[in-house]
């Protein structure tokens, strides 16, 4: 089946390419399907085979997400170079999860890896999930929870170096990449390895980074990889865990049994429009507010789910707050205004959604709810 571009940011992207100089001759298409192939072995080796989907489908999930992120005023400034970037770095996010037999059967060779292992077996907190595992078992599970650690720096090194380095997937990521000048390349690297990181680096705060000499050929680095880091984290919806593949797949680790669940649940997110005191849609005033439509039967898996939403909210206030500081900065119109993400249309089915603690004080017992 010939590769497609579904999204509207792909069709965007493909702009770029017909006026910047600095992608003369890249082929959207043809990078798209690398990409596609590769993420499609991201399970092989029984590494990550029961994590939830990191394939094309998560990809054009979270690209499908900027229709409702980016709002209108800020849609009318972004420039063709941006959604080539954001695109390109959608696409390549998640690459380093890929790991390669070569790289797996060398792994004792891999000093970083033995040194995570050793950390993690020492740790008394170990899960008893991972001691109950032979000891082959247990290096692939170490060794996919280490890489998944490192899966931003992993693709940082791969498009940093793929123009120097003979093996794979460095050359094959400088089969479809090589068009592309220097300068966006490792500007494209930073921004997928910060995803993974708490703070943006100095080098990403630059909001009109030119790659050639027109307006359009300009990006704003800040902007693109806060829209990358807030997608991906807002990617939870069914979707992303189909049932079939659930079926299919059959994890047996509570952790990823919980992590499928507890995506299955969530139907949709949606912006939470403002309204007046009368109850009306308030259509002048920008949403601030995404809203999660979800329905669980399994009490852990809810609390699991409140406790990633809680997470997901700081990491939404940091972009915000990041975004906010420079538009008033730079007096531009590349808007965040999300800060917040409502559960209340959560529904519970089976078990109360509040959890009961008792705080001792002054020798009574007093009832706090933590929902």
């Amino acid at each position: 089946m010939a590769t497609v571009l579904k999204t509207n940011a792909e069709r965007k992207a493909q702009r770029a390419i017909t006026q910047g100089s600095y992608c003369k001759g890249l082929n959207l298409k043809a990078i798209k399907e690398v990409v596609e192939r590769t993420l499609g072995h991201i399970g092989d080796n029984g590494m990550f085979a029961e994590y939830t989907m990191h394939d094309i489908s998560h990809v054009e999930g979270v690209l499908n997400l900027f229709d409702k992120l980016i709002p209108q005023e800020t849609l009318s400034v972004m420039t063709y170079a941006d959604w080539l970037m954001i695109v390109l770095a959608v696409y390549f996010h998640d690459m380093g999860m890929f790991i390669p037999s070569k790289e797996y059967d060398e792994r004792n060779k891999n000093g970083d890896f033995q040194h995570y292992k050793e950390e993690k077996l020492s740790a008394e907190d170990i899960n008893q999930y991972v001691q109950s595992l032979e000891e082959e078992k247990r290096d692939k599970f170490l060794y996919q929870e280490y890489v998944r650690k490192n899966h931003g720096e992993r693709i940082y090194e791969w498009i940093i170096n793929c123009g120097t380095k003979t093996e794979e997937p460095y050359t094959l990521i400088n089969d479809v990449l090589n068009p592309l000048d220097e300068p966006f390349r490792k500007a494209l690297a930073e921004i997928c390895k910060s995803h993974q990181l708490d703070e943006l680096p100095t080098s990403l705060l630059c909001v009109d980074k030119a790659f050639g000499p027109h307006q359009q050929e300009k990006v704003n680095l800040l902007y693109t990889a806060v829209l990358l880091r807030s997608a991906d984290l807002l990617h939870i919806t069914c979707d992303r865990t189909p049932n079939i593949e659930y079926r299919l797949i059959s994890p047996r680790n509570e952790i990823s049994i919980m992590e499928w669940m507890k995506q299955q649940a969530v139907r949709s997110l949606d912006i939470k429009r403002e309204r007046k005191i009368d109850g009306s849609i308030d259509d002048e005033k920008q949403p601030h507010t995404l809203e999660i439509q979800a329905e669980f039967s399994k009490a852990e898996c809810y609390f699991a789910f409140t406790r990633y939403i809680q997470y997901a909210i700081k990491e939404l206030e940091k972009c915000h707050s990041w975004c906010e500081e420079s538009s008033k900065k730079n007096q531009n119109k590349y808007l965040f205004p999300w800060d917040g993400i409502d559960i209340s249309r959560v529904v519970a089915t089976g078990f109360c959604k509040e959890k009961l603690c008792f705080d001792i004080c002054a020798g009574q017992g007093k009832e706090e709810s933590l929902a």
